[in-house]
Formats: structure tokens, sequence, C-alpha cells
């Protein structure tokens, strides 16, 4: 998520009609705040992200999160020319969803893996995944840029590739042994 968020942001950041929209300069502080407004998203979940994910559940936490991306996601779709404000709304929602996302995401990941794999499935998950998120990204701002140009709008992730995964997958083993004695 991280890799695709980054890659994205500096693709737009790279075409006038983004910054046509948004009345925002290339650099200085106002491109400044609109890409750390992701990161203060991250940091205000991250007092939570964990005891929550232990509490309710490795998939409760991915679902949460996702469920989040795809309102900060429709909240910044849904910009009107000049709402730079509501744009940064949304980038701080996905950045809040994201950080409960993957902090429940790695400990299923290996909770969840047959013991001998754990360690390379853990260290692919942080290892790979933030580059298939910025190749994807990239792959599908190069596809799209022409839209872009004539003032379409702004590519996202299929909102169902985040959310419905969580739903389908079973609870880890700690959530499970806790609740069936």
């Amino acid at each position: 998520m991280n890799g695709y968020d980054g890659s994205l942001m500096s693709s737009i950041n790279a075409m006038k009609p983004y910054h046509d929209y948004f009345n925002v300069g290339m650099q200085g502080g106002g491109t400044g705040i609109v890409f750390a407004i992701y990161s203060a998203g991250n940091l205000s979940s991250a007092p939570f992200a964990a005891a929550a994910a232990d509490k309710f559940g490795r998939r409760f936490g991915m679902f949460i999160g996702s469920f989040l991306i795809v309102i900060g996601t429709i909240i910044e779709a849904t910009c009107k020319e000049g709402a730079l404000g509501q744009f940064m709304g949304g980038r701080f929602i996905i950045g809040f969803g994201v950080n409960i996302a993957c902090t429940s995401a790695p400990t299923y990941l290996v909770e969840m893996a047959y013991p001998s794999w754990r360690g390379v499935f853990g260290g692919l998950y942080n290892v790979v995944g933030y580059y298939i998120g910025a190749i994807g990204e990239c792959l599908a701002i190069c596809r799209r840029h022409n839209f872009l140009i004539e003032g379409q709008s702004v590519p996202g992730l299929p909102m169902e590739l985040v959310t419905y995964p969580p739903i389908c997958l079973g609870e880890s083993p700690p959530l499970y042994n806790a609740s069936h004695p």
C-alpha cells in the first residue's frame, strides 16, 4: 500500500492537470503538506492499531484498515476543483487505514503460514510488497496518463481488491484459540 501511494503521488505531482485542479505548486509547502498528511494519518493510528488487532483479531484489523482506505479513496475521488482540503482529508484517512491494515497483515501472515515458511513469507511481505505496489501503480499511471492530461479523474485501486479479501480469510489461531477454549 505504501509503495502504491508513494508512486501514485509522485506520478500525479509531475502532471500539470493535478496542479491546475487543486491550485497547488509542484514544490514547496503546499505540496509538502499534501504528501505529509498521509504520514500524519499513519502516526495517528499507531497508538492503538496493534492493540486493536490483538483484541479483535488480525482479520478485523485488515478489514477495518481496508474499509478506511476505501472511504479515503471515495473522499479523494469526489473532490471538486480546488478542494485541496477534502483531498488532504482523504489522504489522512487513507494513511490512518493503511497503518491499521499493515499492522495486522504481516502478523496474520506469519501466524497462518506453515512454521518452516514463516520467515520466508514474512520477509517477502515486507520486501516485495512495497515494490509490487509501486510497479503496479506505475503501470496503471502510464496506461491512464492520457486521461489525466484530458482532465479526467485520478486513478485509484479498485475497491474490491482492497476490501473483500480480509472478509474471506479465516481468523488467526491466537484469537480463535482465545474465543474457543
